[in-house]
């Protein structure tokens, strides 16, 4: 069974996003306006980043293995694949 995702702005860069598994989670997802450009371009709402963000995350671990607090430019610190990816869905 997939995930359900569901995201929360909390403030202008903040997102809570609860992930419903074999075992619920709740993460904070935080997002500069320089790195939702740097990933986006503007093309594709906030959440929409934050959706594809989870997605990809959730493709590679399970739900609980998520941190529960995150600036969304860390993933590609453990994923370095993520910004490419990011990009190339954002010209979508």
């Amino acid at each position: 069974m997939a995930p359900g995702i569901r995201i929360t702005p909390t403030s202008e860069e903040v997102y809570q996003v609860q992930v419903s598994g074999k075992k619920e989670t709740m993460h904070s997802v935080s997002m500069t306006d320089l790195d939702y450009e740097r990933f986006t371009g503007g093309r594709k709402p906030k959440e929409q980043l934050v959706l594809f963000a989870f997605k990809f995350l959730l493709r590679r671990e399970e739900n609980t293995s998520i941190l529960r607090e995150f600036a969304i430019c860390k993933i590609s610190e453990y994923f370095p694949e993520f910004e490419k990816e990011v990009i190339d869905w954002s010209k979508l």
